[in-house]
């Protein structure tokens, strides 16, 4: 063949150093050689690999005493003769270049290998497969044929895809002690079962999601109740409360089994439908539960069934922070994430009903600040004053007490004194937003209500609905109640109604009408 493009001289090679110790790779490049060249003699013995019986000066002077390959270019001179650049490639050892100066028959040279020595040795075959002329190789590059990304599992339908990831869901092996887990997937996916023929990389990481998901707070997308499903009292409590909490957390504190945990679920449902989302919130008793959880505004944290008062300081104010552009908590090996706006509610038994105050029946009944620090003292614990300025500024708070539902606005500036200053009327306008308010005190108001039972609840809270086995479905554990009513009718506004209508009458301090039609469109 011709020429070709590269010629010897620029190959990136170098004259070979003499003080080297350690090569594996040389050059014995040979200029002028007028010679017989006799191709057909020379590729028998090349493609046998008999380095001995190459003719001079195709082979080496001396045996080098290692495995090696050869390659030998021939390549014409424009004076007739012939240039033979023949490369040494020493296959498991290593060489002097001592012994190399012994062997050659003409200039001897190493390769400039740079900084990528991989690279380099490909783009060195390359040169050399362009050298043209007479060619006898042991190497040759081919295209890098990238690896299919396509899985196995890709081909199938999505039937059995569904098939396949529900069976793992159902069957798979969660114990990783004595290869359990590494033995159920090998014979899962040799044996007649959905995921025969599946990748076994995939089938682990599918198992890994689920151990993943086994220590995270789960999204929850459906919960049958509504704020219409609460006393009067209440609803017009939440009428005050709600237009705070685009920026404020909501604390609910009190005894057990009074609807704190219903309520909370209810208004993270209304929350997560009026920033666009279908309604979701997840829910967890510990802080940690919400590591790596994929938080937005559509979606809602929950803390309940915890212990508040033993959570870390810092964890307490940074999670009622709602304001803020975005809240991390550090939790096991990662850490927990909430963005800006989004609900956070906090809901806790931790409240001292011992330190209950006795309140005459008036228009605007108040307790002092002290006062509702000690009913709340269980959930603060020692914390400093600052640190608890910090979470009341951030914050609304409800505490159900036996008798009387406590509730508190958020405040900035509030200074210490045993009484409360009813300054709410003067300051807030209706239907308006007031979002972070200026720093005046506020008062603690205690609503004395109607007390039901269970207190906060209708008794359409019990029922569920039956439709030949369709419908919705209460959760029966939300309350201790629930197993008393099996089977009646829920009323007629628990039907799905239009967000765009829910968001219309969110969150402006609505009328009381405008508060009767919204509570039977929050669902």
């Amino acid at each position: 063949m011709p020429l070709g493009t590269v010629s010897p001289s620029t190959l990136p090679l170098r004259d070979l150093n003499t003080s080297a110790v350690q090569m594996k790779h040389f050059f014995d490049i040979i200029y002028d050689y007028d010679g017989h060249v006799n191709p057909d003699a020379l590729s028998p013995i090349l493609r046998d690999k008999a380095w001995d019986e190459l003719p001079v000066p195709f082979g080496l002077k001396k045996p080098l005493g290692v495995e090696y390959l050869l390659q030998v270019f021939i390549l014409p001179q424009v004076n007739g003769k012939h240039c033979i650049v023949k490369h040494i490639y020493v296959t498991k050892d290593k060489i002097k270049a001592s012994l190399i100066f012994e062997a050659v028959y003409g200039t001897a040279s190493e390769v400039i290998w740079g900084n990528n020595a991989k690279n380099t040795k490909k783009a060195l075959q390359f040169m050399l497969e362009n050298l043209g002329g007479t060619q006898f190789r042991l190497f040759s590059l081919t295209p890098d044929c990238k690896k299919s990304t396509k899985s196995a599992v890709m081909e199938k339908s999505e039937e059995e895809l569904e098939k396949g990831f529900e069976f793992i869901r159902e069957h798979g092996e969660r114990d990783r002690g004595n290869l359990k887990q590494l033995v159920w997937i090998q014979k899962s996916i040799a044996g007649n079962t959905p995921i025969k023929g599946w990748r076994d990389g995939l089938v682990q990481k599918a198992l890994d999601s689920l151990a993943t998901d086994a220590t995270m707070s789960k999204l929850i997308t459906r919960y049958d109740l509504i704020i219409g499903d609460f006393e009067e009292g209440i609803q017009d409590l939440m009428q005050k409360l709600v237009p705070y909490l685009r920026e404020h957390a909501l604390w609910i504190l009190g005894a057990a089994g009074k609807g704190k945990t219903p309520l909370g679920r209810v208004i993270a449902m209304m929350f997560s439908r009026y920033h666009g989302g279908t309604g979701s919130y997840r829910s967890g008793s510990d802080f940690d539960y919400f590591r790596g959880c994929p938080f937005t505004k559509k979606v809602s944290a929950i803390y309940d069934d915890g212990d508040i008062g033993l959570e870390p300081v810092k964890k307490k104010k940074a999670f009622s922070d709602v304001a803020d552009t975005e809240t991390l908590t550090k939790e096991r090996w990662t850490a927990a994430k909430f963005v800006q706006n989004q609900l956070r509610v906090v809901i806790d038994n931790a409240f001292e009903p011992e330190k209950e105050q006795t309140i005459s029946v008036d228009p605007n009944p108040t307790i002092s600040h002290d006062q509702f620090l000690d009913i709340i003292r269980p959930a603060i614990r020692d914390m400093s004053t600052a640190d608890i300025m910090a979470i009341l500024k951030r914050s609304v708070f409800v505490v159900v007490g036996k008798e009387i539902v406590y509730w508190r606005l958020t405040v900035r500036n509030l200074a210490s004194t045993t009484t409360a200053t009813v300054v709410l009327n003067q300051k807030i306008m209706p239907n308006v937003f007031c979002g972070r308010m200026p720093g005046f005190k506020k008062q603690f108001v205690a609503s004395i209500l109607p007390m039901a039972d269970p207190p906060l609840l209708t008794q359409q809270l019990l029922h569920m609905y039956e439709s030949n086995g369709k419908g919705l479905h209460l959760q029966r554990n939300s309350h201790p109640n629930l197993r008393a009513h099996p089977s009646r009718s829920l009323p007629r506004h628990h039907r799905h109604l239009q967000n765009d209508l829910v968001e219309r009458y969110m969150l402006a301090v609505p009328t009381a009408a405008t508060w009767s039609l919204q509570a039977s469109m929050i669902r």
